[in-house]
């Protein structure tokens, strides 16, 4: 890596996310189901929820579980776990009620954070020692003062593998790691401010994780689509609609998007398509040529939660 890049892996998630912020402090960060909010917003409530984890009576470093379904407070939950050098374990609300305890229990979090919508759910699920945190009811203000220095070996996170082999397994991966593969990632696809990313994936899943902080950490806006609440029919125009430049989908639903298209549709916008999860096929490739720009970047990206 360039000495840029080996200098930004040497700090923390949060002090890479200030330097953006400082720069891009109006920029639309996050889109979801029609709000938005900037860096610098972002910034500032992600502050107030590190301040209630390190004045809470918490031991630290911790696991953090995180409970919601929008993606603008549940990243500003990422981030605000990451400034208190807490490590973010992300609930899926979709998951059954046994495999969310099976995680609590084995995590074992010092606090689940969550929102008016999933305040009731957490309640039933939280464990013994754990503190509910819900961020409707936190105030808008951090305390002015600057917040501790977190190591870049520090725990950020630890996602749940599916468990079709057994038992769900968690991976953690240091700030250090999660900005090396960030970097490698923006670097792979050339990622900027000019960007919009398509987020697709649950926040359970992994590979969200190239969008949130392959995206945020370049100043590109993220905009969140729930394939879940909204099908893939209406998702052509939401690329469009959105003006989305970077695709980041697995191949199933890049089939059933481009094979549900007119014969002459294209989406001129989008730069670069990145399928992962799945094998991608050779018939895939005449359906990105005939719907995408002839200057657009097809990549199969395959790696593993246990490798990410």
């Amino acid at each position: 890596m360039a000495g840029r890049e080996m200098a930004a892996i040497n700090q923390s998630v949060g002090a890479c996310f200030r330097q953006v912020v400082a720069r891009y402090a109006d920029k639309v960060a996050i889109e979801h189901e029609g709000a938005k909010v900037s860096f610098s917003r972002l910034n500032s409530a992600a502050n107030v929820i590190a301040w209630r984890l390190l004045t809470g009576n918490l031991r630290s470093p911790a696991h953090v579980a995180l409970l919601f379904d929008n993606r603008i407070p549940a990243i500003t939950a990422m981030i605000g776990a990451l400034k208190a050098g807490h490590a973010y374990v992300p609930l899926d609300s979709a998951d059954p009620a046994e495999r969310v305890r099976l995680i609590l229990r084995d995590c074992a979090p010092v606090a689940l954070i969550t929102d008016d919508e999933h305040v009731a759910r957490a309640r039933r699920l939280l464990p013994e020692d754990c503190q509910l945190i819900n961020i409707d009811r936190l105030g808008r203000h951090a305390p002015s003062k600057q917040l501790p220095r977190v190591s870049p070996d520090t725990p950020a996170y630890l996602f749940y593998t599916s468990g079709s082999t057994g038992r769900p397994k968690g991976v953690c991966q240091s700030h250090r790691n999660l900005l090396y593969f960030a970097g490698c990632y923006g670097n792979a696809l050339r990622i900027n401010d000019a960007d919009r990313l398509s987020l697709l994936y649950s926040l359970s899943f992994s590979a969200a994780n190239m969008d949130i902080y392959g995206g945020l950490l370049n100043a590109a806006t993220i905009c969140a689509y729930d394939i879940r609440r909204h099908g893939i029919a209406p998702l052509a125009d939401w690329l469009e609609k959105e003006q989305i430049t970077v695709l980041h989908t697995v191949p199933t639903v890049f089939r059933q998007l481009t094979k549900a298209l007119e014969p002459h549709r294209r989406f001129g916008r989008i730069r670069a398509v990145d399928l992962g999860g799945e094998t991608v096929f050779a018939s895939d490739v005449p359906l990105f040529r005939r719907h995408f720009g002839e200057d657009s970047l097809f990549v199969n990206h395959l790696a593993a939660t246990e490798a990410s």
